[in-house]
């Protein structure tokens, strides 16, 4: 019996085996299969960035606050709390619509990559199958 199983693994003239049929009547269809997989990884490496850049920002945020925090301690006056809430709020509202740019920067650049990315694997399967010329 595991001599049968040995047999029917075996690749027939087109290619095929047992297991996957089809591998002789489409070429190359490993290349084809990777291109999902690839594109998965594109946009899972984009998203991975993302995040670190998000991560790194609430750092800095985290950071500011704790000046925030400080600055408060060490008051001596209400004007002083007053002064280091509202400059912590401009400074704020200024780094948040920075760290905006950079997200929609970023968001841009890697839709571009993946893009790339697409294109290429496409351009890999595409010439095993040259366009039908119109009957």
């Amino acid at each position: 019996m595991a001599q049968n199983e040995n047999i029917d693994a075996q690749p027939d003239r087109r290619g095929a085996t047992a297991f996957f049929p089809v591998a002789g009547i489409v070429p190359n269809v490993a290349k084809m299969l990777l291109v999902v997989p690839h594109f998965q990884a594109a946009m899972l490496k984009a998203a991975i960035g993302q995040q670190r850049e998000a991560i790194a920002f609430m750092g800095q945020r985290c950071d500011e606050e704790l000046k925030l925090v400080d600055s408060i301690g060490s008051a001596t006056s209400i004007t002083d709390v007053y002064s280091a809430c509202l400059g912590f709020c401009q400074e704020t509202a200024g780094q948040y619509a920075a760290e905006a740019g950079k997200v929609a920067e970023l968001t841009s650049r890697n839709a571009m990559e993946a893009v790339r990315a697409v294109q290429q694997e496409a351009a890999k399967v595409a010439p095993m199958h040259p366009p039908r010329e119109a009957a």
